[in-house]
């Protein structure tokens, strides 16, 4: 099998899905039969009955498969949510530490995190009703106190930090991978 693996929820899935269309194709067909008078030999009650049996078995499958589904979704949003909570919260206390360290005034932190957040000079003069000569003498102040040039090197520094995490092992291990011996 490449790549797909059979599971018992696989399974449920299909036999649901396979029970909603025999049963919705029967009851349309022998709809359509019994309007046209098509119907060339009467349907057996047994067969019947296993049929309205089946119908609501397949559709308290399926609707089981749909509230496990739903549930397991709506635990990954939460999850997902509460990890983007954490990462901005660890971003923030990162800021305030590196802000610290670079002995930045009030005025060049806000300066500062509107330029990690992407704002123009003239964008952060409008939103700190500051000058636009302000904004970039405070713009050179934080680069010089942080050591970069640009608005790029001081987003390097924080996102430096935050990939720092998990993912260098993962790309230490696949550059190991690919490294041929020899």
């Amino acid at each position: 099998m490449s790549g797909k693996r059979i599971t018992v929820g696989r399974i449920l899935i299909l036999m649901a899905i396979s029970i909603q269309i025999i049963v919705t194709a029967f009851i349309i067909l022998d709809f359509v039969s019994s309007v046209f008078g098509l119907r060339a030999a009467p349907t057996s009650w047994e067969f019947r009955e296993l049929l309205e049996i089946a119908a609501p078995v397949g559709l308290l499958i399926g609707t089981t498969i749909g509230i496990a589904a739903v549930t397991r979704i709506l635990g990954t949003v939460r999850k997902t949510q509460d990890d983007l909570r954490v990462a901005s919260g660890e971003f923030q206390k990162i800021a305030e530490e590196k802000f610290a360290q670079w002995s930045l005034t009030k005025s060049e932190k806000d300066v500062a995190l509107f330029i990690l957040k992407g704002l123009s000079n003239q964008e952060i003069s409008v939103t700190l009703n500051k000058s636009e000569g302000t904004v970039k003498a405070q713009c050179a102040s934080v680069f010089r106190k942080s050591g970069v040039n640009s608005r790029a090197q001081l987003m390097s520094i924080f996102l430096d930090v935050l990939v720092e995490g998990p993912l260098l092992p993962n790309i230490a291990e696949s550059r190991a991978d690919m490294v041929e011996p020899a």
